[in-house]
């Protein structure tokens, strides 16, 4: 070997112990371990050859070094067991480095140490044929040879793990990726080119390309700061924990994946439709064959809405599409009484505008009646202002949060005071002496009980009675009226459905009673469970209800 070849081999030896100086820090990660393996194992080899090519015997152990086709057998006994070591770690590297060493760790690991004990046994069996003279190959250097180009495949596999993992679920830069698949495939046929074209020093020069393919690799990208397991099992646990279901498909529309929101979304089972087309896995009424959104009602009265994309690579490859599925009951149910609210808006300002119209058109005609009329217009104005803020109020509690502690007693009070003071007509309040707690927010409760007794008692004779009863929690409203007029009785559905709405949102019932000459309605509130020393647990609710008086 002449100097050109030490001097090569020197620059393979450098170049490999600096790839394992860079990784040994990161010894206490699995993936560190095994990526320091890599290294150390093509450092070891190179050594070796680096041994054997610059001297001509090994003095401490008195044996010469083989010339002609014996060398050549002892160079590739070296060259295959480095190869064997590498391989093996590079797999063990792949995958934990990509998210799948949890299941394969031990397996996988027990596979490569047991490939490293034949291996070593072997490299020893064809040492000592070679150092005792030999025609031919020694069966233990072919049996050596047969590991490598297992050992390769599996390297070939951790490559396809990491190329996978970067192209199809991103989570490692392209580029890294291809410094890592360039370093394996280099090492992986190494020593195999070198002994088929009887060349050596195709063995140090390769590793050493190897080894900087990895050290750029290990340089230029946090290799060690996220590894793709991490971020992989990150976006796992999202998935899995997410509220929107996720159905996966391949190219073939069968579901590859199913996570725990989309079986519980359609009642599926996660194991059983693995593998089932799509037309199958959907409700009916979806389109399942093309679609980009689609709402949908299921037989139990839920609305699902569902979202479809098309999963391709950096080239446009398709290879199949992602169904995102999102509950959107609570929003139609929000939505429809919101339209239900602005529909009752409109009329109640209309009829509200239309009075104020006739009132002014009446004070126009005749001055005797001008000043009433002036006062009545002054009188509908502010009602209608109250009025409005109040269903802004129902509205505004629609959008937000209808939950909260409020005491029934202390509200029905508050409002009876506040319409009494706006109005010509009497409130009657009829309530227990102890506050009656309810689950209800303040707001919510004022709104309805505003909006429920000033409809009573401008459809009434004039007087209003609420009552607040404690077992169950309910306040009703009742006045004495005439057979109510037409459109008495289409604003007073108005106002039955729209607090029903409300009333129901929060687990509550209404029931609307009407004869000749009475008509009240009854709201029934869940019950606010109270603590076992019996304190009234809302106290800062009626001081909110008080602050609006």
């Amino acid at each position: 070997m002449n100097s050109i070849g030490v001097a090569i081999t020197l620059l393979a030896v450098l170049g490999t112990g600096l790839l394992t100086v860079r990784v040994w820090p990161h010894q206490t990660d699995p993936e560190g371990r095994s990526l320091i393996g890599v290294g150390a194992s093509l450092f070891a080899c190179v050594l070796a050859l680096l041994v054997v090519f610059g001297l001509e015997a090994i003095e401490p152990l008195g044996v010469a070094i083989p010339g002609g086709a014996a060398r050549l057998y002892l160079l590739d006994a070296i060259s295959a067991f480095g190869t064997i070591l590498a391989a093996g770690s590079w797999l063990l590297f792949a995958t934990v480095y990509t998210g799948h060493g949890r299941e394969l760790r031990t397996p996988l690991g027990a596979v490569v140490g047991v490939f490293w004990l034949i291996a070593g046994v072997a490299a020893v069996a064809s040492l000592v044929a070679i150092s005792g003279g030999t025609n031919g190959p020694p069966a233990a250097g072919v049996f050596l040879g047969m590991l490598r180009f297992i050992l390769g495949g599996l390297a070939l596999a951790g490559v396809f793990l990491i190329m996978g993992t970067a192209v199809r679920r991103t989570a490692i830069p392209l580029p890294e990726a291809s410094w890592f698949a360039a370093g394996t495939v280099l090492f992986a046929f190494a020593s195999h080119a070198a002994f088929v074209y009887a060349q050596p020093l195709v063995v140090p020069v390769l590793f050493l390309l190897a080894g900087l393919c990895f050290l750029v690799a290990v340089e230029r990208y946090p290799v060690f700061e996220t590894v793709p397991a991490v971020r992989l099992a990150g976006r796992d646990r999202l998935i899995e924990e997410m509220d929107a279901g996720l159905l996966v498909t391949n190219r073939s529309d069968e579901v590859q994946d199913c996570n725990p929101a989309a079986a519980r979304l359609l009642d599926l089972d996660r194991a059983a439709v693995i593998g089932r087309p799509l037309e199958t896995v959907l409700p009916d009424t979806f389109t399942a064959t093309s679609f980009d959104e689609q709402s949908i009602q299921t037989p139990d009265g839920r609305f699902l809405f569902a979202t479809s994309g098309r999963v391709t690579d950096v080239d446009g490859n398709y290879f199949g599409r992602t169904i995102l599925i999102r509950d959107v009951t609570a929003q139609r149910r929000r939505e429809h009484r919101l339209s239900l609210l602005s529909e009752f808006l409109v009329e109640t300002v209309r009829e509200r505008a239309g009075a104020i119209k006739e009132l002014a058109k009446t004070a126009l005609e005749d001055d005797a009646s001008s000043a009433p009329a002036g006062t009545r217009i002054r009188t509908e104005i502010v009602e209608l202002q109250s009025l409005l803020g109040d269903i802004r109020e129902l509205e505004r509690t629609f959008e937000g949060s209808p939950v909260g502690h409020t005491d029934a007693v202390e509200t029905a009070r508050s409002v009876a005071a506040e319409l009494e003071s706006e109005t010509a007509w009497s409130v009657h309040l009829d309530a227990p002496d102890q506050a009656v707690s309810v689950a209800v927010s303040p707001a919510l409760l004022r709104a309805v009980l505003r909006i429920c007794v000033r409809q009573y008692g401008e459809t009434g004779d004039g007087d209003v009675a609420v009552t607040v009863e404690r077992d169950p929690p309910a306040v009703t409203i009742a006045s004495e009226t005439a057979v109510p007029t037409d459109v008495d009785s289409e604003e007073r559905e108005r106002v039955t459905t729209i607090v029903g709405l409300a009333v129901e949102q929060v687990g509550g019932r209404t029931r609307s009673t009407t004869s000749s000459s009475h008509s009240e309605l009854k709201l029934t509130f869940p019950r606010l469970e109270v603590a076992a020393t019996g304190a009234d647990p809302a106290p800062e609710a009626r001081d909110e209800v008080g602050d609006t008086k």
